[in-house]
């Protein structure tokens, strides 16, 4: 099985990822980002990054063991990658807050992204 905690930028997914690690120590979790993340990174990129994650997903499947991705795959990307088809199942959460929560986040982070292109993605995951 595999899961996927999905957000736009300041939901939450990476503050979760410490808590789900202590919570659930028999799956193997990973950070979406955790590949690097380019400059350009837009929709080529996630549809790639998530593919290359289901097929990290098949490896600890052959191992028995479930695995789960926070970050910020979209689920109808997911379901159209060529290696969905071989998952024994997928499950998908969406973390959301408030555009002042997100804003906040994202300008206490330091990243990019605490702008209205930002906001609206947030809106388009809802």
């Amino acid at each position: 099985m595999v899961f996927f905690l999905t957000g736009a930028g300041g939901s939450g997914k990476t503050a979760c990822m410490p808590h789900l690690r202590r919570l659930l120590p028999q799956v193997i979790l990973y950070d979406f980002d955790a590949v690097g993340v380019p400059r350009s990174a837009g929709t080529v990129w996630r549809q790639e990054t998530t593919e290359y994650w289901l097929q990290q997903a098949l490896v600890h499947q052959v191992e028995a063991r479930d695995m789960m991705i926070c970050g910020g795959a979209v689920l109808g990307e997911v379901l159209a990658c060529p290696s969905a088809p071989k998952i024994n199942g997928i499950s998908a959460g969406l973390l959301d807050c408030a555009d002042v929560v997100r804003i906040d986040r994202l300008r206490a982070s330091g990243k990019r992204g605490a702008a209205q292109g930002m906001l609206n993605w947030a809106a388009w995951r809802q």
